[in-house]
């Protein structure tokens, strides 16, 4: 069962699991409508008791302007709740996306998205250990693809573009990791037709980060709209971390990975990029 299939990583990962088993979609949509997901959950686990039934938390808000208490709900204490309630079914098993910022309390603090994000990985860290190959809890970076939401940095970079319109920027020197959707969708895949001896809480990186102006600019540069960066112009988020980088994940393979700049660029130039 996969909770946000519409989303980003939820569309791309239905898509990939095609064939896979049985895959059910669940709308967020639909989870507002819907009351009782825990019995819903333990009845598929009775209907399929010689077999696994994971549960994917692939919702959520990742906009911390948008209200706390929507925030807590659709990325902590739903996931929790349902969790939780349908975890007597002995053939059931969770997994829920988290960030890799969650690590880091000084950014956390006072970002509503990143604290449930945080919430969200302690407690499944402490679940998980006592419940064994059933829960797993995924830190990933920044991933695109797309579906492009309007309030991150790249929805803000691509708005800027199509409306000719200066894009305002601090010195950009943070290091992220861009990674493209279908390849941390493929990861999950292969986490998915395994068993759980690893986690509870594993963390997706690549070792390759990049520095925001750096992307910024290879975009612009993609586009001949060097002169819309204005570099410096705003002041970093506090706390921001500005050197570090990530071990390579041991999911991430040699034939896995795609250069962020050009396939970024790639999809922006194809105008099939949709606005979340």
């Amino acid at each position: 069962m996969v909770y946000g299939s519409t989303g980003l990583i939820g569309s791309q990962l239905c898509a990939d699991l095609e064939g896979v088993g049985r895959v059910i979609p669940c709308r967020w949509s639909d989870v507002m409508q819907e009351k009782d997901h825990s019995e819903r959950i333990r009845a598929l686990a009775d209907l399929h008791g010689d077999s696994t039934v994971t549960v994917i938390f692939a919702c959520g808000i990742t906009d911390p302007h948008e209200d706390r208490s929507r925030i807590m709900f659709s990325n902590y204490e739903f996931p929790k709740m349902v969790s939780s309630e349908s975890l007597a079914a002995g053939n059931t098993r969770y997994l829920t996306i988290g960030t890799i910022q969650e690590t880091v309390d000084r950014v956390c603090s006072g970002n509503a998205y990143l604290e449930s994000k945080q919430l969200l990985g302690k407690w499944v860290a402490n679940t998980g250990a006592r419940f064994k190959s059933r829960f797993l809890h995924l830190r990933l970076h920044t991933l695109y693809g797309y579906k492009i939401k309007r309030h991150m940095f790249l929805g803000q970079l691509l708005d800027c573009l199509k409306r000719g319109t200066v894009f305002k920027m601090s010195a950009g020197t943070q290091l992220r990791e861009y990674h493209w959707v279908g390849d941390v969708t493929g990861i999950m895949k292969r986490m998915l037709e395994n068993e759980w001896t690893f986690g509870p809480v594993e963390e997706i990186s690549n070792g390759g980060p990049t520095r925001l102006v750096d992307l910024a600019r290879g975009i612009c540069k993609a586009f001949g709209r060097e002169d819309l960066l204005s570099v410096g112009a705003i002041d970093a988020p506090p706390g921001e971390d500005c050197a570090r980088a990530y071990k390579k994940s041991d999911w991430w393979g040699p034939g896995t990975g795609t250069d962020a700049v050009t396939r970024i660029t790639e999809i922006l130039k194809s105008g099939s990029s949709a606005w979340t």
